[in-house]
């Protein structure tokens, strides 16, 4: 159970990472 909790963690901050990215690509967009 110990694992499972890791992964759920890993997991959660694998989206969060998603979401910085899209930030990310929408600021370079309004750039262009």
């Amino acid at each position: 159970m110990k694992k499972l909790r890791h992964l759920r963690v890993a997991f959660l901050r694998l989206k969060e990472s998603e979401m910085n990215i899209e930030q990310y690509l929408d600021e370079l967009i309004k750039r262009e």
